[in-house]
């Protein structure tokens, strides 16, 4: 019932995301590429991976974590107020939006986004990424972020969905410059499934 509601063909390059499999699959001209584990939104206070699909179109190289201002009112400015040097011992800052005061954390090693984020604008907010914490790929049920999926093998990825080779791929991850946006040649269908069986 839920592969009926995919499109009959799903393109020549595409990237397949089962989340409760916590597997993500990129395919050229209908064989599998690429595999790898991913780690998915918590099933629970409105942290749900959603199921949909949209076009991958700009890889970002050591990105700035911007926080939503759910995250954080929920999360960051509660601990701000229990401890003033959680901010710098975080890597994070707040800045002006709009005439709101917002919490990004700047690019790096320990940037929750880790070294590379791949964008496929769509309504809501989510995103792949890498991310500093590789041991939770060891988990079996990996169900751990707010919705956004962090991939296993980042630079593969982004070897995949560029055409760059991993010495290229490695020197945008290491920086300089920070927060680099690269829009790819072609856009990559992603389809975001909940596939049980």
């Amino acid at each position: 019932e839920r592969l009926r509601w995919l499109p009959r063909t799903l393109g020549n390059r595409y990237i397949y995301v089962n989340v409760p499999a916590f597997r993500l699959q990129a395919f050229d001209k209908g064989q599998p590429t690429l595999d790898m584990k991913v780690i998915v939104g918590q099933d629970y206070e409105d942290k749900a991976t959603p199921v949909f699909s949209d076009s991958m179109e700009t890889v970002v190289f050591r990105p700035y974590w911007d926080v939503t201002p759910e995250i954080a009112a929920k999360e960051i400015f509660p601990k701000i107020s229990a401890n003033p040097g959680y901010l710098a011992a975080n890597n994070m800052e707040l800045y002006q939006q709009g005439g709101a005061t917002r919490v990004r954390q700047k690019p790096g090693d320990k940037n929750s986004l880790g070294l590379v984020k791949f964008l496929f604008p769509n309504d809501y907010n989510i995103y792949l990424h890498d991310t500093p914490n590789h041991e939770l790929f060891n988990k079996d049920v990996r169900a751990f972020s707010h919705g956004c999926i962090r991939v296993e093998k980042p630079s593969d990825l982004a070897q995949w969905v560029l055409g760059w080779d991993a010495s290229k791929v490695d020197a945008a991850m290491q920086g300089p410059p920070d927060n680099r946006s690269v829009k790819m040649p072609q856009k990559i269908p992603v389809y975001i499934t909940y596939c049980t069986a």
